[in-house]
This record gives structure tokens, sequence and C-alpha cells, in this order.
């Protein structure tokens, strides 16, 4: 009996385990996509008041991309894709703060 139940603890856990994973992942990533989504946001409001249409437009598609990659646990597509985003926002003082952002991201994914 203890050897069935092992079985299906073990059984359980491989079930569980990409799921926790995929878990731990999107709250390691969480403080750097928001302040990534804020970001995109501010930069859509910004090409929104100077009546840039275009890139507006297109930025608002970028965001539901990126919306629809992180739900899927897509770290670097998300990260892709708002800084496409950010990169068209004419704000010069953005892109620093973009490098904030990312750093602390790419050195964790290199570990």
């Amino acid at each position: 009996e203890a050897q069935d139940n092992w079985r299906e603890n073990h059984y359980f856990y491989d079930e569980a385990k990409p799921r926790l994973e995929r878990i731990i992942g999107t709250v390691e990533h969480f403080d750097d996509a928001k302040a990534m989504f804020a970001q995109a946001s501010e930069c859509i409001e910004i090409l929104k008041q100077k009546g840039d249409t275009r890139n507006e437009n297109m930025c608002r598609a970028f965001y539901s991309n990126a919306l629809r990659t992180w739900e899927e646990c897509d770290y670097e597509a998300t990260d892709s894709v708002l800084s496409n985003i950010i990169a068209r926002c004419p704000e010069p003082m953005l892109l620093p703060i973009l490098g904030l952002i990312l750093v602390p991201a790419l050195l964790r994914r290199k570990y």
C-alpha cells in the first residue's frame, strides 16, 4: 500500500510540477512586467496626445499581444512586444527607464 501511495503521489507531483514552475516564473517576472506594462500604457497615451494615430493604433495592438503572451507565460515575447511599444514613443527619457526595467529580467534569464 505504501508503494501505491508513493506512485500516486509521484504521479501528482509530475503532473503538478510544470504548473508550479509556470506560477513561480510568473511571480519572478511580475514586477518587471508590471513596470513595463505601465510604461507601455504611458507611451500609448503620449502618442494619443501627440495625435500620432497610426503609431497609437499599432501600439494598442502590440499591447493586446503583450497581454496574450504574458498569459501564456512567454516572458521573452512579452518583453519584446512591450519594448516595441516603448521604442515607438517620442519621449527620449523613456529609453533609459526601459534599460533599468530590462536589465534585471535579462540577468535572471542567464541563470
